[in-house]
């Protein structure tokens, strides 16, 4: 608003004195005084003028009512200027000398060239002032002529008669104004100081009347010492008036000081010293203007009192930016200014300003108050003064709520750290507790609170790949995810690294809880889009429920990070808490807390399983299958350690010692049986490993070895996880020379059309299928179909689960390459594989050099012979 006024430059004025009144009050009120005034003149109009020994001449009296009018002083009541002049001294000698109409005609005729001179008073004040000071004329009139009977005014019961006469009419005009303000701005009457001082005004006037009188009957040309001693008391009270004035600017100052105590908020600071301004200086209106680096920022009190800031962007207006360049006080009174003052009044379409600079928290401003409220004076150089040691007090009041605004931010900014995530915004470990403390104790009716732990599963891999920028973005947007998801009847939490929390109350049973969990991995595990990538998550989830596992929130965290731990190493994908899967989390913790000691001290075995050629009996190649003699738990099987090796991050490092492992090894057996190969499995994180060709390539050269000694083998899921980059990555490895095989075919969801772009050199069929094919039909179309695939596709089949003769019969018949089970040999350490081999390649040493189909049939009799 301010901003579109000062660009219009349209500052209107505001109500505050008698003239800026609203019309209609203005001339009901002027009706009902000049009712009275009629009322009162109509007994006076018959009463003859006092018995006097000097009359004075109706021209003479019009002129010094006219001088008394003019010469005034002004003291402020509430916003009004009231006028302290010497009227009652001219009204005393009037009422002794004169009639009464005479007075009152000489009386308004003064009043109307007062206005003449001061037009822009306005005819509704000239109206009330007629009004008002007619009414006054009466009363002192009425009240000298009762009083004085038939006594001469030129004696004692005279005197006291015209005191007390023009002291009742100076005290109504008091008290009609006074009430006419209060009136018209709605405030509360208080007269006791107006009437105060205008009773103690009339008093030194009448007085000085009465002195005057005396003169005038003993010989007229005396006159000239009651005109000096009228000057003398006039200027005795604009000096007190002055005195008076200067008091209340610095009490009102002195107030502001004190009220800014303890004031912090600068909006407060701001409010209380644009009130206080216009106040202080009578002023219509006031700003507070402060530069920007590319505009202003201006503050003002709306029609509601309150405070409006308008932010300028663009370059200021010369006017305004001739404000903010003041290096000291401005002061365009309504006669003149002072230097470019009166065009930057001009251009702001007011009457008269002050104005003076202040910094505020290194940021310069300036403080301006314009329009002066009243029609008979102006701002002076004691106005810039003041307001000067005005602004320097609001400098510094701004600076310090500034500074305590600053702190206070601060504070908050780091309450909120120390209970959000800096990435996500979500609430941490410690805000979840409270949130779940909450939602513990509210719940009522038989509901429960329930909090959800959740595991991003290979989330390494998306930061080893992508990086952690891309990493950052997916996890802020699974907080968002989770977030809508979850709603306002739960809270959301990141516990750090890719876990997340929600804590949720008002479920009541098991199935609604699980359906809650359901939505909620439908929302967060939906693809996700980051930097034009679409990438797809899964979450391992573990669910703890209160009352059910307990009341205490650190406990039910505790018990939901155990069942999320069982939902990952079982790859469930969601686990509720219980006390059967809680026995082996102990266990699980001990184990994942040792493995890298384990990896560092090489603990770990490698054991090989033999995988014979069906036809000829022979071992052409040989698994590495992990091992982990624990010094406390004796044999830890794999199916234990491994999910632990891929989530403490360790797989990597794993995965090549067991390959230097295993190449260390088949570069000794090869110099027996030289077309010896290993098969070494491989993870998800390998794939994703851009160095992992170049480390399998420096392993063989550093062992001596061919590219064709070494399979690498990997799941489906691993495969399918991300096929575009299993595709390069195997591409890649292929190109040296190396095996790639596709163990526990069957079991994933791999897709044809991806399995024929792959350079898969063998199938490795999975041994469930293997284990019940004998007198299981279904089972032996399965494998008949994947045997038949991998020959169509060029591939080589290998038959895992080979536990009985009647398995490598139907495998023999079925056409299948390869066989590996506990019916040729169990795992066995790398000490015995060369036993082991030379026992196996002893019992078909009898079939000798047959046809291909003789051969084969033999070796299956053989295969027989060995159950029996």
């Amino acid at each position: 608003m301010l901003l579109r006024e000062l660009e219009a430059h349209q500052i209107g004025t505001a109500p505050g004195a008698v003239g800026f009144l609203k019309p209609w009050r203005v001339i009901g009120l002027c009706s009902g005084l000049g009712a009275a005034s009629i009322a009162l003149w109509i007994p006076l109009a018959m009463v003859a003028g006092p018995v006097s020994p000097v009359a004075l001449h109706p021209a003479l009296l019009l002129l010094t009512f006219v001088a008394a009018e003019r010469f005034e002083a002004y003291i402020e009541f509430r916003g009004e200027l009231m006028g302290v002049n010497l009227n009652e001294m001219v009204l005393l000698v009037a009422l002794a000398t004169t009639q009464p109409r005479v007075i009152a005609l000489a009386l308004g005729g003064a009043l109307v060239l007062d206005w003449a001179m001061h037009f822009r008073r306005g005819l509704l004040k000239l109206s009330f002032s007629l009004a008002s000071r007619t009414l006054e004329v009466a009363v002192a009139a009425i009240a000298f002529h009762a009083l004085t009977g038939r006594s001469s005014a030129n004696s004692p019961i005279g005197w006291v008669a015209l005191v007390i006469g023009v002291s009742l009419g100076a005290m109504l005009t008091v008290a009609i104004v006074s009430t006419a303000i209060s009136w018209m701005n709605s405030q509360p009457l208080a007269l006791r100081n107006s009437i105060e001082i205008a009773a103690g005004v009339a008093l030194a006037n009448s007085l000085l009347g009465l002195l005057a009188l005396q003169v005038l009957w003993v010989d007229w040309r005396g006159g000239w010492m009651i005109v000096a001693a009228a000057a003398g008391l006039w200027l005795g009270y604009r000096s007190f008036l002055k005195l008076r004035q200067r008091y209340g600017s610095l009490n009102l100052l002195h107030e502001f000081t004190h009220s800014l105590a303890g004031v912090t908020e600068t909006d407060e600071v701001s409010l209380t010293a644009l009130r206080t301004a216009r106040d202080l200086l009578r002023a219509e209106r006031a700003y507070l203007v402060f530069a920007l680096p590319d505009g202003a920022v201006i503050r003002q009190l709306n029609g509601a009192g309150e405070i409006e800031t308008l932010v300028s962007r663009a370059t200021p207006r010369p006017v305004i930016a001739g404000l903010l360049d003041l290096p000291r006080p401005m002061l365009v009174t309504d006669g003149g200014a002072e230097g470019e003052g009166d065009s930057i009044c001009a251009q702001l379409g007011v009457r008269d300003l002050v104005a003076a600079p202040f910094v505020a928290d290194g940021v310069h401003g300036v403080f301006a108050v314009v329009n002066r409220l009243s029609d008979v004076s102006t701002f002076d150089h004691e106005d810039a003064k003041v307001l000067e040691t005005f602004a320097q007090h609001v400098g510094v009041a701004l600076t310090v709520g500034e500074l305590v605004e600053r702190l206070r931010r601060e504070v908050i900014d780091r309450e909120f750290q120390a209970m959000h995530d800096s990435l996500t915004g979500l609430s941490n470990r410690t805000r979840l507790i409270d949130e779940l403390a909450e939602r513990i104790a509210t719940a009522t009716d038989g509901s429960k609170a329930v909090v959800l732990l959740m595991d991003l599963d290979a989330f390494k891999e998306v930061n080893d790949t992508l990086g952690h920028t891309t990493g950052d973005a997916l996890l802020e947007e699974i907080g968002r995810r989770l977030t809508a998801a979850v709603g306002p009847r739960g809270a959301v939490a990141r516990l750090g690294g890719d876990e997340f929390a929600v804590a949720v109350g008002g479920l009541r049973d098991e199935a609604e809880i699980r359906a809650f969990v359901d939505q909620l991995r439908i929302s967060v595990e939906a693809p996700y889009t980051v930097d034009r990538l679409s990438l797809a998550v899964r979450f391992s989830i573990g669910v703890a429920v209160s009352p059910d596992h307990g009341d205490d929130p650190k406990l039910l965290l505790q018990r939901a990070d155990v069942a999320m731990y069982v939902a990952k190493a079982d790859r469930s994908g969601v686990e509720i808490y219980s006390d059967r899967i809680d026995t082996s989390s102990t266990r699980r913790l001990a184990l994942a807390g040792e493995l890298g000691r384990a990896l560092a001290h090489r603990e770990f075995q490698l054991f090989y399983q033999p995988q014979l050629d069906i036809s000829t009996g022979r071992v052409l190649a040989i698994e590495a299958l992990a091992r982990w003699p624990h010094p406390t738990y004796k044999s830890v099987p794999p199916d234990e350690f491994i999910p632990l090796v891929e989530q403490s991050g360790l797989i990597g490092e794993f995965t090549e010692w067991a390959l230097d492992s295993a190449l260390h090894d088949v570069a000794i057996w090869r110099e027996l049986w030289p077309d010896l190969r290993v098969s070494v499995n491989m993870s998800a994180r390998s794939l994703s490993d851009p160095n992992f060709t170049r480390t399998v390539e420096r392993h063989l050269q550093e062992h001596g070895l061919g590219a064709d000694a070494l399979t690498l083998e990997l799941t489906e899921g691993t495969v399918m996880s991300d096929p575009d980059r299993a595709l390069r990555a195997l591409g890649e490895l292929h190109q040296l020379g190396i095996r790639i095989a596709i163990d526990d075919f069957g079991t994933g969801y791999s897709s044809l059309s991806y399995l024929k772009r792959l350079p898969v050199d063998e199938v490795k069929i999975d041994k469930s299928f293997v284990m019940t094919m004998v007198g299981d039909d279904d089972d032996v179309a399965i494998v008949r179909s994947t045997i038949d695939l991998a020959r169509s596709l060029g591939m080589e089949t290998v038959a895992e689960g080979v536990e009985s003769p009647e398995a490598v019969a139907i495998l023999g018949e079925l056409g299948c390459q390869m066989a590996q089970g506990y019916f040729l040999s169990r795992p066995i350490p790398s000490a015995d594989v060369e036993t082991k081999i030379r026992e196996l390649h002893r019992k078909y040493r009898q079939v000798g050099s047959r046809p291909a189909e003789e051969m084969r049939q033999a070796v299956i009799r053989q295969f027989l012979g060995l159950a029996s």
